[in-house]
């Protein structure tokens, strides 16, 4: 069966509104998020409004909103297709966020209290959970809530806002090597729980650091690969 195939039956019918172009871009922009629709594959208006339950004209102009905001390309004389970003622009990305991610783990370290690690722990066995049943998307979930409450309780709510803007960007890529990255990723959790417990605001910083730079590292052999046998 076809990706494109496979897609449209996982696209949810929603129904008619005042805002229905916004409701296209939010339910377009979760199925690129979630790899549902893959980098690279082309939205064709006539199946995404099908798919959909809706016109043609919402979708064309949610793929418009969705080519402003980065998860789509619009090429003249093809169509538009989910956007697949370049080495430097993965680069860029991960760069950034390692050097927020860890500044964040290093100010929490003497800020989180007794109760917020609680927090993290709970956060930490629905990841592990997520992990032994396969859910690839309670894993993303959970690894997304980890983070975020970590940089929620830095205590810096510029570095908050910037990193809560790069959510769903983190989503996307870590989407793609979640069910790889597996136990590993929740193990190195594990050792930043017990560096902010500690209050060893170096050690988290550092063990944050080694932890996205090992997500980037995998999410770079998987395109890698995925590009080689294309």
């Amino acid at each position: 069966m076809a990706a494109s195939e496979t897609a449209s039956q996982s696209i949810p019918a929603i129904q008619q509104g005042p805002v229905l172009r916004e409701r296209v871009y939010s339910t377009l922009e979760d199925l690129i998020v979630r790899r549902v629709l893959q980098p690279g594959e082309r939205l064709l208006e006539n199946e995404l409004a099908a798919a959909l339950g809706v016109s043609r004209n919402p979708v064309r102009e949610a793929l418009t909103m969705l080519a402003r905001t980065g998860w789509v390309d619009i090429h003249p004389r093809t169509g538009a297709y989910v956007h697949a970003p370049t080495p430097d622009e993965i680069d860029d990305f991960f760069d950034m966020r390692t050097l927020l991610e860890s500044y964040a783990a290093e100010r929490a370290a003497s800020r989180v209290t007794a109760e917020q690690l609680d927090v993290l722990e709970e956060i930490w066995r629905e990841g592990v959970s997520a992990v032994e049943s396969g859910d690839v998307q309670g894993i993303v979930s959970a690894n997304s809530a980890f983070h975020d409450r970590i940089s929620e309780w830095s205590g810096n709510g510029m570095l908050h806002s910037t990193l809560s803007m790069m959510k769903k960007r983190v989503r996307w890529y870590f989407s793609s090597v979640a069910d790889v990255r597996g136990m590993a990723s929740w193990n190195e959790h594990r050792r930043i729980i017990d560096a902010l417990r500690a209050r060893d605001a170096a050690h988290a910083s550092t063990l944050m650091r080694a932890h996205t730079m090992a997500t980037a590292d995998m999410y770079r052999s998987r395109a890698a690969a995925e590009t080689a046998t294309a």
